[in-house]
Order: structure tokens, then C-alpha cells, then sequence
């Protein structure tokens, strides 16, 4: 099973669980709202989905 995380802006404040492979594009691509740059800093673990 896939790790997830809450991945939280710190510059647009937009907050939403991401898997993986989407946390990795974040962190390349920047945040997909405002494309600012962020850091591992702005992932947390998630409980979401550990339940399935």
C-alpha cells in the first residue's frame, strides 16, 4: 500500500492528502495551486487509507 501525506502550502495554505508519487512531483514541480516551491517540511504522514 501506498504511504500518504498532508501535504500543507506554506505560502497558499492549500491543505490535501497525496500519495507518494504526488509528493515527489510537488516537491520537483512545486505546489499545484501556486507553484511555489516547498520542502519535505510541508508533508506530514496521513493516516488516510492505512484503514483499507
Amino acid at each position: 500500500m501506498a504511504r500518504t501525506f498532508t501535504f500543507d502550502c506554506p505560502v497558499c495554505e492549500v491543505c490535501t492528502v497525496v500519495d507518494d508519487d504526488v509528493r515527489d512531483l510537488v516537491l520537483d514541480e512545486g505546489c499545484v495551486l501556486c507553484a511555489a516551491d516547498v520542502t519535505r517540511a510541508a508533508f506530514s504522514p496521513s493516516s488516510r487509507g492505512r484503514d483499507r
